[in-house]
């Protein structure tokens, strides 16, 4: 039996106004979904318990790591993702291009307006910077990059970031925040902690300098650093992914891994219909998380349509020896533009499935029990499953 598994980035919501009270979920018109859920288990997710994760703990846990018992950085799946050596001990660390005016955050991702040509201009002052040590700086896709730090670093270190903060080594997605770039401190309390520290308020305020007359983009905000590679193996996997992360953490994770590009879901199906027959397939479509941050949810229920019409209608898989799960990472409600920590709705199908008709949406899993969503894989392997 092969598992395909679809994350919809950021797709679970409350109730908006604007949709008369329906979740973009239950708003939406899934015609595809709804047939495979015609015999399926529904169930909540909960992603890292009270923390609002970011989309790199959320993919750990459903791909089955703890991440309350492992913790790893994001920054070294956004470095993994441009094909650059690392060595273990190098400080890695996901940035973001922001916009400030005296001294005030007025815009986390640069008005989501940072073209490749921008980001390599910008990119080419960044690498210009006088640092007291080695370091490279690498823009990924849209406001996105990823730097690096070489030497001998630790990772127990605050992000800069305010919109997200560490709780207990996670990084965990703030509602409210000052609109100021976060000093750096370190969490460990040690020399190396205090060093690293340093070394990122040294770099943060030296590229405000070096890119002081920049619009939209004159700041960088970091975050979720790590200094080792990981030794996960997941061989038996084919990943799918339209973003650096996704991109990152398959090749970390010695996935298969096969570039779609964002929005294309006739070709993501076109893969995992191509795939599926001789490996397991992760499909990661990030839509719906974009309309969740900016508060859309009319654009959020449409991406949603969107992905049910292109790519679960393009699916021509033998559910008889297939298991379906569809899951998210997080949830990122409209209302608070940013991730929650809600349980994300969950739905498992196909092979060996003796589920019920159901219907995918948030209301549907509200009064079912709750599983931590790194033991879903473990699940979802079952030979039966039953209501």
């Amino acid at each position: 039996m092969k598992t395909l598994l679809v994350v919809l980035d950021g797709v679970g919501d409350y109730p908006c106004k604007e949709l008369n009270g329906k979740t973009p979920l239950e708003a939406a018109q899934t015609p595809n979904i709804d047939k495979l859920a015609a015999n399926s288990i529904l169930l909540p997710s909960r992603i890292a318990g009270k923390i609002a994760p970011e989309s790199d703990v959320g993919i750990l846990s459903i791909l089955g790591i703890n991440p309350f018992k492992k913790k790893i950085g994001r920054g070294i799946f956004e470095w993994f993702s441009t094909g650059k050596q690392f060595r273990n001990g190098w400080l890695a660390i996901r940035t973001n291009f922001c916009t400030l005016r005296g001294g005030k955050i007025i815009d986390r991702r640069a008005d989501r307006n940072v073209t490749p040509a921008m980001a390599k201009k910008l990119a080419a002052k960044i690498n210009q910077i006088n640092l007291s040590v080695p370091f490279e700086f690498v823009p990924t896709s849209g406001h996105r990059g990823v730097v690096v730090f070489k030497g001998d670093f630790s990772k127990h270190i605050q992000n800069t970031d305010p919109a997200y903060q560490k709780t207990n080594g996670i990084s965990d997605a703030q509602s409210k925040f000052k609109n100021k770039i976060v000093q750096c401190y370190d969490l460990k309390r040690d020399e190396k902690s205090k060093r690293s520290a340093e070394i990122v308020n040294e770099f943060s305020n030296k590229v405000i300098d070096s890119l002081r007359g920049e619009w939209p983009a004159n700041a960088l905000l970091l975050r979720n650093a790590e200094t080792r590679i990981p030794s996960e193996n997941y061989s038996k996997w084919c990943i799918v992914a339209e973003m650096p992360l996704e991109v990152g953490i398959g090749k970390a994770f010695k996935m298969k891994v096969i570039s779609s590009q964002e929005g294309d879901y006739k070709n993501a199906a076109n893969i995992a219909n191509r795939e599926i027959t001789q490996r397991d397939v992760y499909v990661h479509l990030k839509g719906p998380d974009l309309f969740g941050h900016d508060g859309k949810a009319v654009e959020k229920k449409i991406s949603i349509e969107k992905i049910d019409a292109g790519f679960f209608a393009r699916l021509k898989i033998n559910w008889k020896t297939t298991r379906l799960v569809i899951t998210a990472d997080h949830c990122t409600p409209c209302k608070l533009k940013a991730h929650s920590n809600d349980a994300v709705p969950t739905l498992i199908s196909g092979a060996g499935v003796e589920g019920k008709r159901n219907v995918y949406c948030e209301k549907s899993v509200a009064k079912e029990k709750e599983i931590p969503a790194w033991k879903l894989l473990k699940l979802a392997s079952r030979s039966t499953l039953r209501v």
